[in-house]
């Protein structure tokens, strides 16, 4: 999933415990382990190649593709950061926003750093994503990707608004 829905997502899940910023992180990061199981769609970093030891392992390389990766990220980013706050800053106290969007990204922000470090503990956070990662990807139905995100964004939003009218 891209990193505006789970920005949103995490924040609809935080919106469950409005008064409890232990409660509003955790559902923010289990709805990123949650929503990867639906196959989906994802973009590339064009830094990204593969490790001369293994085929499976990719690391990020540091070239003229990595500032619009960083771009790209940012991008997404601030639009899911937006986005929630456009949505909820009326019904939800803004630690608590800010603690969904965290707990909903988290997860993805961990692999980055895997991918650029290679060691503990982000190795492990990495074997933790790739287990609850959807096996089903959709790099050839890019559409389809896109269109499953937005799915599962409507459907949370519609599951908030009718346990918070």
């Amino acid at each position: 999933m891209i990193l505006t829905i789970h920005a949103l997502v995490g924040t609809t899940a935080a919106g469950l415990f409005p008064g409890n910023p232990a409660g509003a992180f955790l559902s923010g990061l289990a709805s990123h382990y949650l929503i990867d199981r639906i196959p989906h769609y994802e973009y590339e970093l064009a830094s990204k190649s593969l490790d001369t030891e293994s085929e499976a392992k990719v690391c990020l390389e540091l070239n003229r593709h990595l500032a619009l990766d960083f771009l790209k990220i940012g991008l997404d980013f601030s639009v899911g950061i937006f986005l929630s706050w456009l949505l909820f800053h009326n019904t939800l106290p803004l630690p608590i926003i800010f603690l969904g969007i965290l707990g909903g990204v988290l997860p993805d922000f961990g692999q980055f750093l895997y991918l650029v470090l290679r060691c503990f503990p982000f190795n492990k956070i990495h074997k933790i994503h790739r287990f609850f990662h959807s096996p089903v990807a959709l790099e050839q139905k890019k559409w389809l990707g896109y269109f499953s995100q937005f799915i599962v964004l409507f459907f949370i939003l519609a599951v908030y608004l009718y346990l918070n009218p």
